[in-house]
């Protein structure tokens, strides 16, 4: 524990003030605060032109730049840009190929450790952290709760992001909102200030991971969270994944801008067309015959085919030329490099395009069996025969 200073604080019988004013009857601004600072000193540094800065940062004098790394990590507190080595220092280099000798000698990747291993393992790093620390008294306590309510001004703290409120928006259904708009409004609140606790909290937390910040807070120990322990599960598939990953792109060139290209062109502009136009067909009003049915056919699937041809072939290669650093490193560079790579490529933007054409294909037949099958029972004449519209009576006279 820490030692008991001569002048104790009324509150906290630990913490040192002032003596006694002299004229208690007008005691001056400059001593109010630093009686109201002797009993919790203040965390963050109000006389800085950038906020949230703590009063770690005041003994080293240094500019915001060289104090980055302080605010990542207070392993990094003592490292600034001046003491850092340079490029041109550095005249040690280690080979790329000594480094991936070293890799082909320690073998292949470790087998994954099962979900039992995995607990044992971070209940094991849990209780060597707990064994490092001591259980907070009450004191540490009272002073972490707050700092943490009352420590950090509310101009240093940044707002929710308006992202935030627009996802809510996006999920929360409108009759809900509307049948319900006090329990919304509450509900709003209660992100608002749950989001002003969390950031207040992770602020302390990480000031007082330093030794001298809890030293000069007068914070000995702070509390012990309760661990949270995530389990991976094992991955036995992940080597094969990404071989196949490997192979899909080296081989079929997946994925790749130019092929999601022809795929958006595709379904954007051409998915929905079809070699036969059956609604067309079934507008009309008298039978057809089958020469004048097999016309129609062909004329529509020359006007698919112009289309394809002066809309969807030009766009595809406008897209190949706007594309053509995703194969330009496949072409040879000399006479007497192999072609295969850049074929391989093209039979694949073949195959792609191919397999598109043939999706119009299948469903132009679908379409035009569907329409054949209504008429599967045949004609229409046999009503008349057997529910005539006249009933003719013969008889003698």
């Amino acid at each position: 524990r820490l030692p008991t200073p001569t002048f104790s604080c009324s509150s906290t019988k630990t913490l040192p003030v002032l003596p006694p004013v002299v004229k208690p009857e007008a005691p001056s601004s400059l001593y109010a605060m630093v009686t109201r600072n002797a009993t919790h000193p203040p965390l963050m540094n109000p006389f800085t032109l950038t906020q949230a800065s703590p009063f770690k940062e005041q003994k080293h004098w240094r500019p915001p730049s060289q104090s980055i790394g302080n605010n990542f990590s207070p392993a990094a507190a003592d490292i600034s840009l001046n003491k850092l080595a340079r490029v041109s220092d550095i005249s040690h280099k280690v080979s790329s190929r000594v480094v991936c000798r070293e890799e082909q000698e320690k073998g292949g990747p470790s087998r994954p450790m099962s979900p039992e291993q995995q607990l044992l393992e971070m209940k094991a790093l849990e209780a060597d952290r707990a064994a490092a620390r001591g259980l907070p008294s009450e004191r540490d306590l009272e002073r972490y709760t707050y700092y943490i309510n009352k420590g950090i001004p509310d101009d240093m703290l940044a707002p929710p992001p308006e992202q935030l409120w627009k996802k809510l928006d996006e999920y929360t259904p409108r009759k809900l909102v509307s049948a319900w708009p006090n329990l919304a409004s509450e509900l709003r609140s209660e992100i608002r200030t749950d989001y002003n606790y969390s950031l207040r909290k992770s602020i302390v937390d990480y000031i007082l991971l330093d030794p001298e910040e809890r030293k000069r807070l007068f914070i000995q120990w702070l509390p012990i969270p309760y661990p949270s322990y995530v389990v991976r599960s094992p991955v036995p598939w992940h080597t094969k994944k990404r071989q196949a990953s490997q192979f899909c792109q080296r081989s079929l060139f997946l994925p790749s801008e130019l092929t999601l290209e022809i795929q958006n062109i595709w379904q954007d502009e051409f998915a929905q067309l079809r070699f036969v136009e059956v609604d067309k067909i079934r507008e009309l009003d008298a039978p057809l015959e089958p020469e004048a049915f097999e016309g129609i056919i062909v004329s529509h699937c020359k006007k698919t085919r112009d289309i394809l041809r002066t809309n969807w072939i030009p766009k595809c290669a406008r897209a190949f030329i706007d594309h053509r650093n995703t194969w330009a490193h496949l072409l040879p560079a000399k006479s007497t490099d192999s072609m295969e790579p850049v074929r391989s490529f093209f039979a694949c933007m073949a195959a792609l395009m191919s397999k598109q054409l043939r999706s119009i294909v299948d469903q132009s037949l679908k379409d035009l069996l569907e329409m054949l099958q209504e008429h599967q029972a045949g004609g229409r004449m046999w009503i008349l025969i057997l529910a005539p519209f006249t009933n003719i009576f013969i008889g003698s006279m």
